[in-house]
């Protein structure tokens, strides 16, 4: 019985001289060690090694960071970032705590702990009968925190009928104008 329960903590370790492209969706912790392209979802907890380049993004409850992350980061405990990690992308989790003073480049969002008990249930009904990539619950989750939290970005048109919208409009004429005059003369 105790090697039935040690067996269902144990982490999932992709060693080192690997790479992985792709779904890896689990019920236990990951730890890469490893260059991984693609979209990670666990109930538990994410570890990036040391040496490790992740590109995409990652789902879960916590993640410790040794590594590279190029992605977006969806989690509902804490993210800590070590010395020496790097970070680019967006980062929604209810704790940050960073080490690292590395060129990381990075937006992070707290999510209301409304939304974060929704993704916490959400993430308790990850099983691994279905892969992800045909998993329902991966849009689910990921369309859970851009509905609440995700900070869309809206492109801004100038109406000439707004208050201040002439001046607006005017300013990016003349932008546009300047721009003009400089492709010109280069070409001149």
């Amino acid at each position: 019985m105790k090697e039935n329960v040690k067996n269902n903590d144990a982490l999932i370790l992709v060693p080192v001289d690997s790479i992985v492209e792709g779904y890896l969706k689990s019920i236990k912790s990951i730890r890469l060690e490893c260059n991984f392209n693609g979209t990670i979802l666990t109930k538990k907890k994410v570890i990036i090694d040391k040496a490790s380049i992740v590109k995409g993004d990652v789902i879960c409850e916590d993640m410790i960071l040794f590594g590279q992350l190029n992605g977006n980061v969806f989690f509902t405990g804490r993210i800590t970032m070590h010395e020496g990690s790097t970070l680019n992308g967006k980062v929604y989790a209810s704790t940050f705590t960073s080490l690292s003073e590395t060129n990381s480049d990075y937006i992070v969002q707290v999510p209301k702990k409304a939304v974060l008990e929704k993704v916490r249930n959400h993430l308790n009904e990850v099983t691994i009968e279905v892969g992800l990539s045909k998993d329902v619950l991966l849009t689910t989750l990921r369309q859970c925190f851009y509905d609440n939290v995700y900070s869309k970005k809206k492109k801004v048109y100038h109406k000439k009928n707004q208050p201040l919208g002439w001046f607006l409009w005017l300013l990016d004429f003349n932008i546009l104008l300047r721009f003009r005059d400089r492709f010109l003369a280069f070409w001149n």
